[in-house]
């Protein structure tokens, strides 16, 4: 049988802190971290769906978290083609001119550029990732051209 493993959706979701779960004096990211993988042996990060990581960023995660942890990415927004707030990109490939973004809105090699600039954020996650979840849009249905 294969392994089993346990976790949430993130560890600073808001619900998560309100319910009081942390222990007191357990209040930074670094601290959250440490004490949810202490108790849990998967997490799945959320936050790169809104944001593109930074690789000083996965570099705190795969520091904080034992060898043994998992981590389930979700794609950038953008690559699973959702509307995305262009200041969630990075600055040298905003488009000025609008407030939101689609995938089909930019030159297919900045889709690219930003492909790679997420897979290589994840470097320091590589041996931790368990996989990457691509959460398409509700009107994205199962077909042929899809």
């Amino acid at each position: 049988m294969g392994e089993t493993l346990v976790g949430t959706a993130g560890w600073s979701d808001r619900s998560l802190v309100a319910a009081g779960w942390y222990p007191r004096g357990v209040s930074t990211p670094e601290q959250r971290l440490r004490h949810y993988a202490s108790q849990f042996s998967f997490v799945e990060v959320n936050s790169t769906f809104y944001g593109m990581p930074e690789e000083r960023t996965t570099q705190a995660w795969a520091d904080r978290t034992p060898d043994t942890f998992t981590f389930n990415v979700k794609a950038h927004g953008l690559f699973t083609l959702h509307s995305t707030k262009t200041v969630m990109l990075p600055p040298d490939v905003r488009p000025a001119d609008t407030h939101r973004v689609q995938k089909w809105d930019l030159p297919d090699d900045v889709v690219a550029d930003l492909w790679d600039r997420f897979v290589h954020a994840l470097k320091p996650v590589q041996d931790k990732l368990g996989l990457l979840l691509f959460q398409f849009p509700p009107w994205f249905r199962p077909a042929p051209q899809s």
